[in-house]
Order: structure tokens, then sequence, then C-alpha cells
């Protein structure tokens, strides 16, 4: 079979493999809102807490050593010598971007509203109040439910920075399957991808469709399109780069390390704001649920380990 027809099913695959595995939450949340008795908290718990586990991992051994590999081939290119860390300034701009557009965001929809903001919003990151009155699981759904503020304002425009930031990375990685000349490394490459796509898909769909979620439906739908699409699209981008000139450009452009570490630090701010302490206050035993964030966390370490 001719490389380019493959690369065309491999990213017809990735798409069908991230969009339902994305799409897995909607489809039980839709008849289980909320679930009954202890148990089902628990599990939920423990779910989020592996999720959790998925996206530290993703960060702190994907996304941030690819965006630190990828400006250190740009400033060689650019023969850029200077002891300012600029790979640290620009993950920082990511990260103080989400923070400035979130809190614009707050300050803009509680203008005028003599309303107190969400608690959960201020609460430290294990106080025991959190977890007796369900932690994020409620986050949203307090005193503040149905107000369009506080909590509920700013886990949305969390949670669509972090679908964009993923959706970047993803698309960086198509690109990198698309480029390749060789169908065994093709095979490889997409192969090990498949895992770890599928992990950090139900993380998101966790996010976006989970209990106490704030993103509404066509917002979920929409953000779960772009993602499930990224992977395919650079893939696609990649394979006709390959196909108009058999020389694969070498190195990165500073304008996509500069991307990359924009995406990485957006990432970086919702996995320690949002999603970590999500998943620690969530209901469960404390150690099960710490055994879970282990688990996610060293589901995707070996898929990443194992990756050529």
């Amino acid at each position: 079979m001719d490389l380019l027809w493959q690369k065309v099913l491999w990213l017809c695959s990735m798409f069908l493999l991230t969009a339902t595995f994305v799409l897995l939450p909607l489809a039980y949340f839709r008849n289980h809102a909320q679930p009954a008795g202890p148990l089902g908290q628990c599990v939920l718990g423990m779910l989020q807490c592996a999720a959790a586990g998925v996206f530290l991992s993703t960060c702190l051994l994907d996304l941030v050593p690819d965006y630190l590999a990828s400006i250190a081939s740009s400033l060689a290119q650019w023969g850029g010598q200077t002891s300012f860390p600029l790979d640290m300034f620009i993950m920082a701009a990511g990260f103080l971007l989400v923070l400035l557009l979130e809190q614009l965001v707050l300050s803009c929809c509680s203008h005028g509203d003599s309303e107190a903001p969400d608690y959960s919003e201020r609460q430290a990151l294990l106080d025991p109040r959190a977890s007796h009155s369900g932690g994020a699981l409620n986050h949203g759904h307090g005193h503040g439910h149905g107000h369009g503020h506080g909590g509920t304002t700013s886990g949305w425009v969390r949670v669509v920075t972090f679908a964009c930031a993923l959706s970047i990375h993803s698309a960086f990685e198509g690109l990198a399957c698309g480029l390749q000349l060789s169908a065994t490394q093709l095979a490889r490459l997409c192969g090990s991808l498949f895992l770890h796509k599928a992990l950090v898909a139900l993380g998101l769909g966790l996010e976006l469709w989970g209990p106490g979620k704030t993103v509404s439906h066509p917002a979920g739908w929409l953000l779960a399109a772009i993602f499930s699409l990224a992977s395919p699209l650079g893939i696609l981008g990649g394979a006709l780069v390959t196909r108009g000139d058999p020389v694969v450009p070498g190195g990165n452009t500073m304008a996509r390390s500069i991307l990359e570490g924009i995406s990485a630090g957006t990432f970086v701010f919702v996995t320690f704001v949002e999603i970590l302490p999500q998943g620690l206050q969530a209901p469960g035993p404390p150690m099960l649920k710490m055994l879970s964030l282990l688990l996610g966390f060293s589901v995707v370490t070996a898929t990443l380990f194992i990756e050529p």
C-alpha cells in the first residue's frame, strides 16, 4: 500500500479513537447525571483522580519536555545566544495569559453583582470543608448555582483553554507522524500514540461532561470535535508536505516553538490550579484517590517510555 494511503488510514483510525473516548463520558452521564450512593461517588472520585494523574504525567513528561526541545532547536537554528531564560518566559506567558483571561471574565461577569464569590474559588487544596461539600463535584453548584460567575465562570474558561492547549499539542504530534518517510516508523509512532491519546481523550471527556461541569453541550461538542480532529489534521499536513517534497524540512520554526510554549503554560496552569485540586477534593478515601492518581500517572508514563 502506498505510504500516503497508509497515513490516511492512520488519521482515520486516530479520529475514530479520540472521538470515541472523548464521548464516552457524555454517553454515560446522559443517563446518570450524578452517581447515587457512597460507592458511586467513590468510583467517580477515583476516576477523577486517575484523570488528574493522566494530565499531570502528560504535562510534566510530554508537553513541557517537547516544548523545551523545540525551543532549544529553534534557538540553535537562529544562532541566538542569550543568558535570558526565554524558554521559561514563553511558558510563563502562557500561564499568566490564562490567569489574566480568567480574571477578566470573572470581573466582567460579577460587575455590579453584590453576591459574594463562590467559596470554592478561595478554599485551600485539602480544606476539610471542600471534601464535606463534595469539593469540585459541586463546583459552581453551591450557592452560586445558576449565576454564571464565580466558580462557574472561571470553570469554563479553564476547560476551554485546557482543551485548546491539548488540541495544539495533538496537532504537532500528528504532524510528526505525517512527516515520517518509512511505513515501519509510521506504524510504530502512531501505534504508540494510540493508548496515550485514548487516556487523554477520556480525561478530557470527564472534564467536559462530568457531574458539576459548567461547559454547555454545544460548546462541549465543539471542543471535542476540535480535539478529535487535531491529530488527524496534523497527520494530513505532514503527509502533504512529504508528498510534495521528499526532503523533510529539518528543525522547528520559532513560531511553532512559541505556540508550543504558550500552550504548555496554559496546560500547566489548568493542570495544577483546576484538575489536580478537583481530583483531590473529590469524594472517597484519600489513599484510594492517591492510588488512582498514581495509576493514571504510571499508565501514561509507561506509554511515553515505550514510544520510539
